[in-house]
């Protein structure tokens, strides 16, 4: 019984360590990736700036071992994460003309007296449905 209880705890901390890994891999890839898509407007400081958090990540999370590293590294990222946060959304791009134009859509939906009635208009095209065709219906009209 006991090898057993020693067996099943060795799998369960091999999957912990790599759970945990891979959540230390994806954070770094993904805080790289921000700060390599932030709004820097100059593109040597984006990749510079990205490639040191890179490293230092990586640096700071496996071979150092050390707790204090790992705990600069969490804070720099919770920093990156609320910078990314901060990032004002912009619609100011070069644009390729086929792609430039805003997508418009619209809905309207109407009940006339049966619940299963209603009339949608979506980007330009009106679809009917209902399933009674009841007098008091107007999607038939």
């Amino acid at each position: 019984m006991s090898a057993l209880v020693g067996f099943l705890t060795r799998i369960a901390d091999r999957l912990i360590a790599i759970i945990g890994f891979l959540v230390k891999a994806l954070s770094v890839t993904w805080a790289t990736l921000a700060v390599y898509y932030s709004n820097l407007p100059w593109a040597w400081a984006r990749l510079a700036l990205a490639a040191a958090f890179a490293l230092f990540a990586v640096w700071g999370l496996w071979p150092s071992r050390r707790r204090s590293m790992s705990a600069v590294v969490a804070a720099l990222f919770f920093g990156i994460v609320g910078w990314w946060i901060a990032i004002p959304p912009s619609n100011d791009r070069h644009w390729r003309p086929e792609v430039a134009v805003m997508p418009r859509a619209s809905s309207t939906a109407t009940v006339c007296g049966s619940p299963a009635c209603a009339i949608s208009t979506i980007a330009r095209a009106t679809i009917s449905r209902c399933a009674t065709k009841s007098a008091r219906c107007s999607c038939h009209t």
